[in-house]
């Protein structure tokens, strides 16, 4: 994974805008500069890429935000196969233990066992 829990939470505020940015190759609606500017950090911070916006180019804009949404959704998608995994996992390990618990004697298996 690129970022870090923090990272991820504060980069899934602007998912509508990467998405945006990913298919229309605009910046999408309610995208500040200094909201920009943030994401540029977290992206520099989590890579080390000198990706700078400038405020005065859009297209500089839109692409800050193109080069740090596959980076993103690629973490989001890694995100989301380690949960399934991990749910699939605590499904498995439910089940393993519902096979090895006794079975719970009830009023109707205690009359079978009586006769």
């Amino acid at each position: 994974m690129t970022y870090n829990d923090t990272q991820f939470a504060t980069l899934s505020q602007y998912d509508q805008n990467f998405f945006y940015a990913v298919r229309t190759r605009t910046s999408g609606p309610g995208i500040t500069f200094s909201a920009v500017e943030e994401i540029a950090a977290i992206h520099r911070e989590a890579t080390g890429s000198k990706i700078r916006p400038q405020a005065r180019c859009s297209s500089c804009i839109v692409r800050v935000l193109r080069v740090v949404a596959s980076y993103y959704f690629a973490d989001k998608d890694e995100r989301a196969a380690l949960a399934a995994e991990r749910a699939a996992k605590s499904h498995e390990v439910a089940a393993v233990e519902k096979k090895a618990a006794p079975k719970k004697k009830t009023v109707k298996t205690a009359k079978k066992a009586e006769k």
